[in-house]
């Protein structure tokens, strides 16, 4: 939380910081970690003009993590790559959190897109969704960066990263 809330600040170098993990640790193997080592990292990445950081995440999980994470990640990866469809990720083995994964993944490649309405309705319909729907843990990190977005796109700042799946 405190790295992408040094993001949000514009500390992009300090928000790095806080992502950084200790040597040896596998953050999508943990649930609150997911999503943030994922999709939120890379993200970030991008924004601070690392180009193609979202890219080159979604290949290595794709690559090495396929069983990872009760291969909520990959789903995710093959998603946002535009080699899976809605209704291919919502059908992933482990369905407890999917359809929160789904909102939030689709209002990113949305957002990637241009197109902000859609965007806007994915983020929106994620933060509406009961938070037990959420998963067996409730991310706040997730539901920070979904809101963040929201912030973001209503205030006429759309994606700034790469365009790059």
């Amino acid at each position: 939380m405190l790295g992408l809330e040094a993001h949000i600040a514009g500390d992009h170098v300090g928000a790095r910081a806080w992502f950084a993990l200790p040597t040896g640790m596998k953050p999508l193997r943990n649930g609150n970690l997911a999503f943030a080592y994922a999709v939120i990292e890379p993200i970030l990445r991008e924004e601070a003009g690392d180009t193609g950081a979202l890219a080159k995440r979604c290949a290595e999980i794709s690559t090495n993590e396929r069983y990872t994470g009760a291969q909520v990640p990959w789903h995710a990866a093959q998603f946002l790559s535009g080699k899976l469809s809605a209704e291919e990720f919502l059908a992933q083995p482990n369905r407890l959190g999917a359809r929160a994964w789904l909102l939030a993944c689709s209002g990113i490649v949305a957002e990637r897109r241009g197109d902000t309405a859609q965007a806007q309705t994915a983020y929106r319909d994620y933060l509406a969704l009961p938070p037990l729907r959420h998963g067996l843990s409730i991310d706040p990190l997730m539901d920070r960066f979904v809101a963040w977005r929201v912030e973001r796109l209503a205030a006429g700042k759309g994606w700034s990263g790469s365009t790059t799946p």
